[in-house]
């Protein structure tokens, strides 16, 4: 039995048939306008065919309209069930005292009786049939609780949409420059997940799909030097032969050592090329640099 119920506003209808105590299909003459959607409540001779009030008869029981009778009919819902004659008048829009009681009671199963919701009183399934949302995790009782990220509770596009992709590489290391830019030169991919990747041929970071801006960190350390050391951020947008050169670093050498620091923020597109370039007449230490890419 529905404990949320609607009414119907139509005229009174009677019984086609005479009913039992103990009958649990009303027959009834017209249900014509009736709500079917839920349970109603309907009033069997409340008053009788010229209209006189008849207490003595009347009884409010709840059904299921169905064609032209109410089904699973809930009877005696505030006296006791009686037998009905044929012809008797059945009533669709009284207000009953157990429509209302019944409605509290549905409702108090979440709200307490000042109208406020009750702790831990709905379930995450009863809202989104326990979708996993951040980390928000449906307990064995049916109960919202916090948890901790795992990749069973998580899926890639989530993370990328976060912020989460992100590449980390350690430069070629030994390697003797005399002057000239050249692209730091990509050889061990230390950690990776997400939508960007390395060309280590190209010594590029490729952007995948979901990410709109990326962050660039290079940290380079390089002995021998004779000249300055110099660190540049640049990307080539997808279909373009071009590079846009962006953020940028200088510094001189100390007794032929240096270490020089860069960040870049940058809008991307998926399929965009970014990179890192140095400058210097000496030796890179790869063992002691490191080049990340994340999106932000």
């Amino acid at each position: 039995m529905d404990k949320l119920r609607k009414t119907s506003n139509i005229p009174p209808t009677t019984l086609s048939a005479s009913i039992s105590d103990t009958d649990t299909t009303i027959p009834l003459s017209s249900t014509v306008g009736a709500e079917t959607s839920t349970c109603i409540d309907i009033v069997i001779d409340r008053i009788d065919a010229a209209g006189e009030k008849t207490p003595d008869k009347m009884e409010v029981v709840t059904v299921l309209i169905s064609g032209n009778n109410g089904t699973n009919a809930v009877r005696g819902r505030t006296a006791p069930a009686m037998p009905h004659e044929q012809g008797a008048v059945v009533e669709y829009n009284i207000s009953t005292s157990v429509l209302h009681n019944d409605l509290i009671d549905g409702m108090s199963s979440i709200l307490t009786l000042e109208g406020k919701p009750k702790e831990k009183s709905i379930p995450l399934d009863s809202i989104n049939g326990g979708t996993k949302t951040g980390v928000l995790m449906v307990g064995e009782e049916g109960k919202t609780a916090p948890g901790k990220l795992t990749p069973e509770n998580i899926n890639l596009a989530t993370l990328n949409k976060l912020g989460f992709s992100s590449v980390t590489v350690r430069p070629d290391t030994g390697n003797y420059y005399n002057s000239g830019s050249n692209r730091v030169r990509l050889k061990k991919v230390i950690k990776q997940h997400g939508n960007i990747t390395v060309d280590t041929e190209n010594n590029e970071f490729i952007v995948g799909k979901d990410i709109s801006e990326v962050e660039v960190y290079a940290s380079v350390m390089a002995e021998g030097l004779s000249t300055y050391l110099y660190l540049l951020a640049q990307i080539k947008r997808k279909g373009s032969r071009d590079y846009e050169r962006l953020e940028q670093t200088l510094i001189g050498p100390s007794s032929g050592y240096g270490g020089i620091s860069l960040f870049a923020s940058i809008s991307v597109n998926e399929g965009d090329r970014v990179s890192v370039l140095h400058d210097c007449t000496g030796t890179i230490r790869g063992n002691y640099s490191v080049v990340k890419v994340k999106s932000a």
